[in-house]
């Protein structure tokens, strides 16, 4: 990952002035790469993707680094970098990756026995399935939440929706998951 950092580098001419030198540059991405990588990869869920998006990021990082310069903490001023080029991605494709979890591998906190961890795991199974009779934007907007951890701004961002329709959408798809819930469960 190292090397492909410094050939970008090496093949963009012209600092301007006052910019951070190459190997500036270097010293303060590389280490950076595999925490870029990660968030781009988590958002993303595509390998090929993720190392796009660093890279399109770190183009950008050293286009402007005249102004990473001057940045107090550029550790996370280039994981939000990252991550916006992340969310770019996926408002162009106009959608998000379907969710894959593997649910097996969850370690649940909480649950002490077997019986106990198997029941919750199938509780989470049956959501993720109901969650494919959401609507299509109702659907995305909870996965996005839920899944990703994203807040509404964040959602708004990924999807173009104002603050507005990204609240009523994940109200209405709770509420409908709710509903599939229990008549999946009888009650």
């Amino acid at each position: 990952m190292q090397q492909s950092v410094r050939f970008f580098v090496s093949h963009i001419r012209t600092p301007p002035s006052r910019a951070m030198t190459e190997e500036q540059f270097n010293i303060l991405t590389v280490p950076l790469y595999d925490k870029m990588y990660a968030c781009a990869l988590m958002l993303l869920r595509e390998n090929d993707a993720a190392a796009d998006c660093v890279q399109d990021t770190l183009v950008r990082l050293w286009e402007n680094r005249s102004r990473l310069a001057a940045i107090e903490k550029p550790e996370g001023y280039c994981i939000t970098a990252v991550k916006r080029q992340a969310l770019d991605v996926i408002r162009r494709r106009g959608r998000m990756p379907a969710a894959e979890i593997e649910i097996s591998n969850i370690d649940i906190p909480g649950i002490h026995t077997p019986s106990e961890l198997m029941e919750t795991r199938d509780d989470l199974r049956l959501a993720c399935s109901l969650m494919e009779r959401l609507a299509p934007r109702q659907r995305e907007v909870v996965e996005l939440s839920a899944l990703k951890g994203l807040d509404n701004a964040e959602i708004c961002e990924a999807t173009g929706l104002n603050d507005e329709n990204v609240r009523v959408l994940l109200s209405r798809g709770r509420s409908r998951l709710r509903e599939l819930f229990r008549k999946a469960l009888g009650n």
